[in-house]
């Protein structure tokens, strides 16, 4: 049996068809809830975007961003926001969890991508002074990342990237996620851990009892260039050398430490006062035999 030529093409416009309707249901459904989520803020934030984009695996991205508080004259710039699930259905529901309604996705990651602000923003300036770290003593209790001393070594924006995840499985009851901010060309972080015996049903309602940790790490690269310009900065209009501000900077670090409950030992200590020195990465991981509480 042939299939006339009418035919044969309404065979092949279905599949196209349906996978237009489908994508453009998830657009109207994205659209909708980010416009309702910038309603929502509007007594406040003034945020507005170019243009977004689904994807029918289970991604909204939204491009163009620019976000400007109530009572400032400068706006931030992002490029786009792109927020990813392996359930289309989180996204039809408003990509929202309310505990105790409806259950997380088994795994959703964030990305947001390309953002800067002048350094010169009056939105920086006010919440270094509201910090109280507006002064040009940035280097006086500790390394203090200030918009005028990022000015002062030559930065004319802060420019950075955020991505998160976290990952349920059900079967092995762990939870994992973390977290990667990147400020680019000063220093990154890149924070990991996975939690073991979760309460999946606990933690779907918004509680449950306390998972235990099987494995976390943490690293801390600072660009080895803009550590040299740091310590040069501090070192100016004083008379102490680099060296010494790099040993100083060390010392309160290791200060700020223990005043939070947490000791170091010899060589993590000796570690500690290396970057300060070098600059790089620093890493810390824990692995310990047993899951701990």
């Amino acid at each position: 049996m042939s299939l006339r030529p009418g035919k044969l093409l309404l065979f092949l416009l279905i599949p196209a068809l349906g996978y237009g309707a489908v994508k453009g249901f998830l657009y109207y459904k994205a659209k909708r809830n980010i416009d309702e989520m910038v309603a929502t803020v509007s007594s406040q934030v003034d945020v507005r975007y170019t243009d977004i984009s689904t994807d029918l695996r289970g991604a909204v991205t939204v491009s163009g961003i620019t976000v400007q508080p109530m009572g400032y004259d400068d706006r931030l710039h992002i490029e786009a926001i792109r927020v990813a699930s392996d359930d289309p259905l989180f996204f039809y529901h408003g990509a929202r969890w309310e505990p105790g309604k409806n259950t997380p996705p088994p795994s959703l990651s964030f990305f947001i991508d390309g953002i800067r602000l002048p350094l010169s923003a009056d939105l920086l300036q006010k919440a270094a002074v509201s910090s109280g770290n507006a002064d040009d003593n940035a280097c006086a209790q500790g390394l203090q990342l200030t918009p005028t001393f990022l000015q002062k070594i030559g930065f004319a924006n802060v420019d950075m990237d955020i991505d998160g995840h976290y990952r349920l499985n059900e079967v092995a009851r762990t939870l994992e996620f973390g977290i990667n901010i990147d400020l680019h060309d000063i220093e990154s972080l890149e924070f990991a851990a996975l939690m073991s015996d979760v309460d999946i049903q606990g933690f779907s309602q918004g509680g449950g009892a306390p998972p235990n940790l099987a494995h976390l790490s943490l690293a801390v690269e600072v660009s080895p260039k803009f550590g040299r310009q740091a310590l040069k900065a501090c070192a100016i209009g004083t008379d102490e050398t680099v060296q010494v501000w790099s040993e100083r900077l060390a010392g309160q670090t290791l200060e700020g430490l223990q005043a939070k409950g947490l000791t170091l030992g010899a060589g993590l200590s000796d570690a500690v006062r290396e970057f300060f020195r070098t600059w790089g990465e620093f890493r810390l991981v824990s692995e310990p035999e047993q899951p701990i509480g």
